[in-house]
C-alpha cells in the first residue's frame, strides 16, 4: 500500500513567501479597520472583538506560512511548522463564524424589537460549545493527519481525514441553518424597521453566510483530496482568503448599531441614546415598541428619587 500524502506539505510546497507577507499585511490593515470600529464604540461589541482576534490569528497564519517557505522538509521543526500552520487555518474559522451568528441574533432582536438580553446570553453559551467542539474536531484531525503521515500509518491517516471532513461538514450544516434563519426572519412581520432596512440587513448577512459556506466547502475538499487544485496556493486565495476578506470588509464599512444595517460608521456605542421599553400610557408608544430617549442625570428628575411614604405617614427608608 502506498504511503499517505501529507496535504499540508503539498500546500507548503506551493506557498509564495512574498504572497504570504502581502496577505499578512492585508489582514493587518483589515484588523486595524476593525480596531477603529472598536475605538468608536461600534456595536455589537462582541462581533468586533472576535473579528479582531480573527485578524490576529490570520496574521500569525501567514507569518508561519512564510517561515514554512524558508524551512526544508528535512528540518527537525518542519513538521511542527506544518501542524501550527494547519491549526491556525482551522482555528481562525471559529472566530468569524461567532461574529456572523452573533450578528444574526442581534438583527433578529432589532427586527422584532425584542429584548433578547437573557436569550442572547444562553444562545452565546450554546453557540460557543457547538462551534468550539466542531473546531476541536478539525484541529485534532489536522494534528493526527500530519503525525500519521510521519509514521506512515494509513489507518490513522484515514481517520484523521474523516475528522477533518466531519468538521467541515458540520460547519456547512451551521451555514445552511443560518441561511434558513435569515430567510425566516426576513419574512416575519416587521415591528420597527422598514422593508428596505430588513432587506438590506438580510442581504449583508446572506453574503457573509455564503462566504462562510465557500470556506466550509474548501475545508471538506482539502480534507478529501491531497492532490490537484485544492492544494495549490490559488485555491487558498480564492476559497479561503477572499471570503474572509469580504466578511471583514463588510463588518468594517457597514454599521450594525441597533440591528439596523447602514453604510458608514454610525454614531458609535457612546451615543447618548438608549433603547428602552415604554410601558407608560403617557409615553405615546405602544407597549411592544421601544423608543430612543436621551439619558439624563438623575438630578433632573428629583420626583423619582424621593422616598415614598408608608400608610402610616413615615418614610419607608432613609432612617
Amino acid at each position: 500500500m502506498s504511503a499517505p500524502i501529507n496535504p499540508f506539505e503539498a500546500m507548503g510546497s506551493n506557498i509564495s513567501p512574498v504572497q504570504s507577507l502581502v496577505f499578512a499585511g492585508v489582514f493587518a490593515v483589515l484588523t486595524l479597520l476593525i480596531g477603529f470600529r472598536m475605538l468608536k464604540g461600534s456595536t455589537p461589541t462582541f462581533c468586533y472583538r472576535v473579528l479582531a482576534l480573527f485578524g490576529a490569528v490570520r496574521i500569525a497564519t501567514f507569518i508561519v506560512r512564510y517561515i514554512v517557505t524558508r524551512a526544508h522538509p528535512t528540518d527537525s521543526d518542519y513538521k511542527t511548522l506544518l501542524i501550527v500552520a494547519g491549526v491556525l487555518v482551522v482555528f481562525g474559522f471559529l472566530f468569524y463564524c461567532e461574529a456572523i451568528l452573533e450578528l444574526l441574533v442581534v438583527w433578529y432582536g432589532a427586527v422584532r424589537c425584542a429584548d433578547l438580553t437573557g436569550m442572547q446570553r444562553m444562545i452565546k453559551k450554546v453557540r460557543h460549545l457547538v462551534l468550539v467542539g466542531i473546531s476541536v474536531l478539525g484541529i485534532v484531525g489536522t494534528i493526527n493527519e500530519v503525525n500519521a503521515v510521519s509514521n506512515d500509518d494509513m489507518s490513522a491517516y484515514n481517520t484523521a481525514k474523516i475528522m477533518r471532513q466531519a468538521s467541515g461538514g458540520l460547519f456547512g450544516a451551521v451555514t445552511v441553518l443560518t441561511l434558513l434563519a435569515i430567510i425566516v426572519i426576513a419574512c416575519m412581520g416587521r415591528v420597527k424597521h422598514s422593508r428596505v432596512s430588513v432587506a438590506r440587513g438580510a442581504t449583508i448577512l446572506t453574503i457573509m453566510t455564503l462566504a462562510m459556506g465557500v470556506e466550509c466547502a474548501y475545508r471538506v475538499w482539502s480534507a478529501t483530496s491531497s492532490t490537484g487544485f485544492v492544494v495549490k496556493q490559488t485555491a487558498l486565495d480564492v476559497l479561503l482568503i477572499a471570503p474572509e476578506c469580504i466578511i471583514i470588509i463588510l463588518f468594517g464599512v457597514f454599521s450594525f448599531e441597533d440591528g439596523d444595517v447602514r453604510f458608514g460608521f454610525g454614531t458609535g456605542g457612546a451615543s447618548q441614546l438608549q433603547r428602552v421599553p415604554q410601558y407608560s400610557p403617557e409615553s405615546g408608544y405602544p407597549l411592544n415598541q421601544t423608543a430612543q430617549v436621551p439619558l439624563a442625570p438623575a438630578s433632573q428628575y428629583p420626583q423619582y428619587h424621593q422616598p415614598y411614604d408608608t400608610p402610616y405617614g413615615q418614610p419607608s427608608y432613609g432612617k
